[in-house]
């Protein structure tokens, strides 16, 4: 059985929701139309401690902003 979380918010807390999605996922699957290194930086803890639970990271994207963020995806894959 799969369980799909989403995540919007009003008030600003994207961050917070998404954090908190991640301490008891299972696998987690972003789906998102941007993202810049910096953004996956706000998560890094919260997305190390998924691959320390054997747990796996995807991460689907239309535009990239930076040319660090290839390397920052490959870092992931090499810790679970």
């Amino acid at each position: 059985m799969m369980r799909v979380d989403t995540v919007t918010t009003k008030d600003n807390s994207l961050l917070h929701a998404v954090r908190t999605a991640l301490l008891s996922a299972g696998d987690a699957f972003f789906c998102v139309a941007f993202v810049q290194e910096a953004g996956l930086r706000l998560i890094e803890k919260e997305l190390d401690a998924l691959h320390d639970r054997g747990a796996r990271s995807r991460l689907l994207v239309t535009t990239t902003f930076g040319t660090r963020l290839c390397r920052f995806a490959a870092r992931s894959r090499t810790n679970r």
